[in-house]
């Protein structure tokens, strides 16, 4: 199963692997396959990279892993 994670989380993950010149992957493939799940009290929202960057942040450092079926 899948996992995701909350906008600060993402964001502070983001700052720590730009202050330390880190690769920053993000698996999004199955981005748009987000359900419900009625175990939980709360649906997870999933949150871009894209969404969270600006133009002049996307640096060779981060990278976004996408695909279509």
């Amino acid at each position: 199963l899948g996992q995701c994670y909350s906008t600060e989380l993402l964001e502070g993950l983001l700052g720590f692997c730009q202050r330390n010149e880190l690769h920053y992957i993000s698996d999004e493939v199955y981005g748009m396959s987000v359900f419900s799940d009625p175990e939980k009290e709360v649906t997870p929202t999933f949150t871009s990279i894209l969404r969270l960057v600006t133009a002049s942040e996307l640096t060779p450092w981060v990278h976004m892993v996408y695909s279509l079926s």
